[in-house]
């Protein structure tokens, strides 16, 4: 049990990894959107391998049935992928916000908002109050 456990870890790990580097390379124009599709739909049905087969050999054993009951698992999980991706390339302002074009950090994000909110905490005598009538 704890094999399976650190084969699906890794499985995962390295499926993510494939998954990162194929939205990577689309993103940046280097792969067209089909091949994108058949990388990411290979990636996250093999992240399944290795529970679908360990679960198939468990309840159908090792043979025959079992594996043939696993790859029909796997390879329905990757045409319900694939099918479900897009194949074309969307508009940028599409796939992301405003935010993830431009690229600032986490804190300047934070102090761009707090320095922004600042007149309005305090009473200050260039801004009326809200809670004076």
């Amino acid at each position: 049990m704890m094999e399976i456990f650190l084969i699906q870890l890794l499985a995962a790990g390295l499926g993510a990894l494939s998954t990162a580097w194929a939205d990577w390379c689309y993103n940046r124009a280097r792969i067209g959107g089909r091949l994108h599709a058949f990388w990411v739909s290979a990636s996250i049905a093999a992240i399944c391998l290795p529970v679908v087969a360990w679960v198939s050999t468990v309840f159908f054993g090792a043979g025959l049935l079992g594996q043939s009951i696993a790859g029909i698992l796997v390879g329905a999980i990757f045409l319900w992928v694939y099918r479900n991706l897009p194949n074309q390339r969307l508009p940028f302002a599409a796939t992301c916000s405003a935010f993830e074009r431009v690229s600032f950090s986490g804190w300047t994000i934070v102090l761009l908002t707090a320095a922004r909110a600042a007149p309005r905490l305090g009473n200050s005598d260039s801004m009326p109050s809200r809670c004076s009538a």
